[in-house]
């Protein structure tokens, strides 16, 4: 593997037990490899031939799963690393697609586009088996994280067109639930079955364009149990949760009354914005927090000294990706 150069910024997206971290680096001319941050040293995955890659998930045995252009840059494909090797997991070449989890048993999953007939699919590969689970009447599904006991969450569009969190038991997806009329996303399982993701209201019978989505606020959102709880915005604007470990501490991002992003924590009614627990004039402003392992770990993306890094916080303290 050629060493890593120089980059722009980095993003540090998921993590495992052992505190291996995945993401992906932005180099200067705006193209992105996929990286493994381990024992204090930064990998370079590489790619499926073309310029550029993204890791969105990391197991415990240090698998990563993300997704990686083919030669000639025209698509991007699901992509496994194993022992850092590349597989592209997309049977049809002429289809995008990209993996967002991993299971510790090497199940990965994510969305595909098909191009013939124009609908994005939720898909499970499982050994050298790639599983498409379609559901009638959506348009456009994926699967954004997976347990141990093989529980898979993500999100689908309804035949109203509104975005729903979902969990896959085999191959049959339910709604996670939340208000009618609503946008729910999962974004995240614990080995326990809770889920976090976001929430958005509807407003009218008909679904507007994307554009009014964007200006709507969202609030971090937990589903265990079998109920949706609203996790608040820590009196912010708006909140989105991306991680959850088996102890039920959630991680994320909150933006203020300022409009300023702010990484959190939560576990039960306690919440804490994490640039509160790193020293006052450290460099670092904690944007958001995507992965927290049991040990209290967590990674996520902010700014040090200006500059976009990816950082692990032990202990209470940053360190730079």
């Amino acid at each position: 593997m050629p060493p890593l150069r120089e980059y722009r910024a980095s993003y540090a997206v998921a993590q495992n037990q052992p505190g291996d971290i995945a993401g992906f680096v932005e180099d200067g001319d705006g193209s992105t490899r996929a990286v493994l941050w381990s024992r204090s040293k930064v990998i370079d995955l590489g790619s499926l031939g073309g310029r550029s890659s993204k890791a969105w998930a990391i197991n415990d045995r240090g698998d990563v799963a993300g997704e990686a252009m083919i030669p000639g840059d025209a698509r991007h494909h699901a992509c496994l690393w194993c022992s850092r090797q590349p597989t592209d997991l997309t049977p049809d070449a002429a289809n995008d697609s990209a993996a967002y989890a991993i299971s510790d048993a090497g199940d990965v999953g994510g969305s595909e586009q098909d191009q013939i007939a124009g609908v994005s699919n939720a898909f499970i590969f499982r050994g050298h088996a790639h599983l498409r689970l379609s559901i009638p009447g959506s348009s456009s599904a994926a699967i954004t994280g997976l347990s141990k006991a093989g529980a898979a969450v993500g999100w689908m569009t309804s035949p109203e067109s509104l975005r729903r969190a979902v969990m896959w038991h085999t191959r049959e997806a339910r709604d996670l639930g939340g208000p009618t009329g609503n946008r729910t996303w999962a974004l995240a399982v614990n080995d326990l079955g809770a889920a976090v993701g976001g929430w958005q209201p509807e407003i009218g019978s008909t679904p507007p364009a994307e554009s009014y989505y964007q200006m709507l606020p969202v609030h971090a959102t937990l589903w265990q149990r079998g109920r949706m709880e609203d996790l608040g915005t820590l009196q912010g604007i708006s909140s989105e949760a991306f991680g959850i470990n088996n102890l039920g501490q959630v991680v994320g991002q909150f933006v203020t009354s300022q409009g300023e992003s702010r990484a959190f924590w939560r576990h039960g009614w306690t919440a804490i914005d994490l640039n509160t627990l790193i020293p006052t004039g450290s460099g670092w402003v904690l944007k958001e927090a995507t992965s927290i392992n049991d040990a209290g770990q967590i990674c996520g993306t902010g700014e040090f000294h200006g500059a976009v890094r990816g950082f692990m916080l032990v202990r209470h303290v940053p360190t730079a990706g």
